[in-house]
């Protein structure tokens, strides 16, 4: 789970085997809504993956839950998909994203970036595993 308090942009994704992949192999599919309008995208050639919303300023706050699916698995790709929220003061948003890594390597790496702005103090980040 990811509870940020953090400044502009979305956070972003990069997994490697030893060092980060920053090539444009990750894709993301983004569905979210926000009052009265929803909106969908898709990035098929990005050189990271969405992780969450981060809402625009520091005043207000997002908290968000990320599944890293089959990590380990060398027969198919890297999914990511989350589901997350913001209040924005008055109004909201929520998003549900999904990603993937194109590489069937199995990945030792992981990095949490901003695509714009800062993590604030008191941001809190918590991973969890299972293995099978």
């Amino acid at each position: 789970m990811v509870s940020i308090n953090s400044t502009g942009g979305n956070r972003l994704i990069q997994v490697g085997s030893g060092s980060v992949d920053t090539s444009a192999i990750y894709g993301i599919q983004e569905l979210y809504a926000s009052g009265a309008s929803i909106t969908a995208g898709i990035i098929l050639t990005a050189s990271s993956s969405q992780l969450f919303y981060a809402p625009p300023d520091a005043s207000t706050s997002a908290a968000s839950v990320t599944d890293i699916l089959d990590y380990t698995n060398t027969n198919k790709v890297t999914t990511f998909r989350t589901l997350g929220g913001a209040d924005l003061n008055g109004s909201g948003r929520i998003t549900f994203t999904g990603g993937f890594w194109n590489n069937t390597a199995a990945w030792n790496t992981l990095k949490v970036l901003p695509n714009s702005g800062n993590f604030e103090a008191g941001s809190k980040f918590a991973l969890y595993g299972i293995k099978g």
